[in-house]
């Protein structure tokens, strides 16, 4: 995290200022290139092709179904039970992203 300090003297006449804003979070500039979705019984986890991570499954009781680390790319995991939804979430470095999915 980066302070800034200000510092302000009475005897300046000006009375404005002007205050910059950075963006943060610059990381989640990676997590915003991860797309996932899924399809004829598989989830489908699109990274970067320089990602290094993993990539959980849950059920919707919280129960890790599936893991794999991530490939550059597009990952496929078969899912073995259709009707039902899952909990992708994808971890790289800092970064997490998670996402529901439902397999038909």
């Amino acid at each position: 995290m980066v302070h800034t300090t200000f510092d302000y003297a009475n005897a300046n006449e000006v009375r404005n200022f002007k205050l910059h804003f950075e963006a943060v979070g610059i990381g989640d500039i990676e997590a915003s290139n991860i797309n996932i979705w899924s399809g004829a019984q598989n989830i489908f986890v699109d990274v970067p092709e320089t990602a290094n991570g993993h990539i959980f499954v849950y059920n919707l009781m919280g129960q890790e179904v599936a893991s794999t680390p991530i490939n550059g790319g597009v990952n496929t995991i078969p899912m073995d039970k259709a009707n039902a939804y899952y909990v992708v979430k994808v971890v790289t470095g800092n970064n997490a992203i998670t996402s529901k999915v439902y397999i038909q």
